[in-house]
């Protein structure tokens, strides 16, 4: 694609801090565009495009304006681009700000230093596309598949968000993002520890729920219920000693297992709050959320889950999905 000579892009995206605005009645991709309008006005710009984005997306992959704005500059298509903010383009996430700046850095390396434009154009895509083909796949990403087939392409397989965090500190990354200025090799180590820290944070809160619903509200549902059919039995029985009451006593002993197996679980889980509590590294911490923490939180919700199927639902404490999904 040839560039269109001297003509610049306009990017215009709406994020979230603009709604208090534009619920007094101004619109944000109006206001913005006069004001680079009027910039172009006086720099004497030729505005060839504007990409407008409606969306506030936290990420590139979900903007397709912006993707598409990317793939021009790819192609050199034009002299340059006009934008409010920076965060317009990329709205303060690591990753996406180092994207965008390399996109914009290695199509004018690559395509300025070219005699032949269209040729240097046509390579470049061939390059990128056979460097990165590898990533392409058409099947369903969320199965098995996907993941023997990107061991077969030698791709990594992050299987946990506490194993992706050394990304940001790596030779590589930290050349990137130093080197657009999104980041000091300071604080992207220390934007790591940041990471650890959140995940440590938010498992610790999630666990610390959980033990609360389940001692609180599930726990004396379950015995209220385990009365009620053990009375049941009793009153059966007395008003009939040869009826049928074994259905009820299956579920009375079924109940009663899942019962203790549940405050097992509640134990292990608080013996590993308890260990996590010791750590000092974050990043130590982080793997022994995972590692302990989590695995005891599934371990507690289990029992949970098939004493659900079996609680009568007026004394479950919570709506069911179904009740969730048809009733709310």
């Amino acid at each position: 694609m040839a560039r269109i000579q001297n003509q610049y892009a306009m990017y215009l995206r709406k994020s979230r801090k603009d709604k208090d605005i534009e619920d007094n009645g101004v619109d944000t991709l109006q206001r913005h565009e006069k004001i680079l309008r009027d910039l172009a006005e006086k720099q004497n710009l030729t505005i060839g495009e504007i990409y407008r984005e409606v969306v506030s997306a936290d990420s590139i992959e979900d903007r397709e304006e912006m993707q598409r704005l990317l793939a021009d500059v790819h192609n050199n298509k034009w002299a340059g681009v006009l934008v409010v903010e920076l965060e317009r383009l990329a709205r303060g996430d690591t990753k996406d700000q180092g994207i965008v700046a390399e996109a914009f850095k290695e199509a004018a390396d690559v395509l300025e230093a070219a005699e032949d434009f269209n040729m240097a154009t046509h390579d470049l895509i061939k390059d990128l596309f056979s460097e990165h083909r590898r990533i392409l796949f058409n099947g369903n990403g969320y199965t098995q598949e996907w993941i023997e087939e990107a061991e077969r392409r030698g791709l990594p397989n992050l299987k946990c968000m506490v194993d992706s965090i050394p990304a940001l500190v790596t030779e590589k990354a930290i050349k990137l993002f130093t080197g657009f200025g999104v980041y000091t090799e300071a604080e992207l180590f220390a934007r790591a520890v940041i990471e650890y820290e959140a995940y440590t944070k938010t498992i610790n809160t999630e666990a610390k729920t959980m033990l609360d619903i389940a001692g609180k509200q599930i726990v004396p549902a379950v015995i209220r219920y385990t009365t009620f059919m053990a009375q049941s039995i009793n009153t059966i029985q007395k008003a009939c000693s040869y009826a049928d009451v074994s259905v009820q006593t299956d579920m009375l002993l079924e109940m009663s297992k899942l019962l203790g197996e549940m405050k097992a679980a509640m134990n292990e889980l608080e013996k590993s709050l308890e260990m996590a509590a010791r750590f000092k590294d974050m990043e130590q911490c982080a793997h022994y959320y995972y590692d302990a923490v989590v695995p005891a939180m599934d371990h507690l919700r289990e029992p949970a889950d098939k004493l659900e199927m079996l609680v009568d639902k007026s004394y479950w404490p919570f709506p069911s999905y179904g009740d969730l999904i048809f009733e709310v």
